[in-house]
């Protein structure tokens, strides 16, 4: 049976069945329920609103989007800087970092 209500025409779900609409585990999502609105249902009862779960799991997708995109960017400016005989910025920082001077 399933714990699935309506409320205000909205169905609502259990940590378990809004982690398999996404295709994550129980346990991904609830460590993150402090970022997802929640709907108390008592004091141990908690549910998520389909809805919520949706637009909190686009937000996120766009999010991790632009880090993948920096990420490559990155690669890219580093392979470019190889190319040109130079020092990649990052190796340089590290470089500094770790002896304090220059490379």
């Amino acid at each position: 049976m399933s714990t699935t209500r309506q409320v205000f025409n909205e169905r609502l779900l259990t940590f378990k069945e809004a982690a398999e609409k996404l295709g994550v585990s129980f346990w991904f999502l609830y460590r993150r329920r402090n970022e997802l609105p929640l709907v108390r249902l008592g004091p141990r009862t908690v549910r998520l609103k389909e809805s919520d779960v949706l637009m909190w799991a686009n937000a996120h997708v766009i999010a991790s989007s632009i880090i993948e995109a920096t990420k490559d960017a990155r690669q890219a400016r580093t392979q470019r800087e190889r190319d040109a005989g130079l020092i990649p910025a990052s190796e340089l920082r590290e470089a500094v970092i770790n002896t304090g001077t220059a490379a």
